[in-house]
């Protein structure tokens, strides 16, 4: 099973302290331990290091990407997956771009503590919260 990894998510399980820190760290040993494939955007990366940094520093935060980037694929984002992320009825672009590239790479999820990606309408690929992707995991 691939899974899609929404900025959010990544960014718990990697600054101590916030919300939903201890499920997003399961879900990323998850994918450590090849028990599921993770996905992350190209974009989703460069909004990780802007953010993560102020907490934890430039050379952590490169480790860190460094560390996720050997355990994760990366969805590239091109010209097509903007356009037709504009062709969706989701009001968030973000989202909405997220949503295409994992349908695009063969994510069957989307992991995301947005409540408003998951009750998104007409997005191509069923976003839910973390403590529910363990829950399908351990299935």
């Amino acid at each position: 099973m691939k899974i899609s990894f929404g900025t959010n998510v990544i960014l718990d399980a990697i600054i101590e302290g916030r919300e939903g820190g201890a499920e997003a760290k399961q879900l990323i040993l998850a994918v450590a331990q090849d028990r599921t494939e993770g996905l992350i955007s190209a974009n989703s990366i460069t909004d990780i290091y802007y953010i993560a940094r102020k907490y934890l520093g430039d050379v952590k935060t490169r480790e860190v990407i460094y560390s996720l980037l050997t355990i994760f694929s990366v969805a590239g984002v091109g010209e097509d997956d903007c356009l037709n992320a504009l062709e969706l009825p989701m009001g968030d672009f973000e989202d909405a771009l997220l949503a295409v590239c994992s349908q695009r790479d063969g994510a069957e999820y989307i992991v995301t503590r947005d409540e408003g990606f998951i009750a998104a309408p007409g997005c191509p690929v069923k976003a839910v919260r973390p403590a529910m992707m363990l829950s399908i995991l351990q299935r």
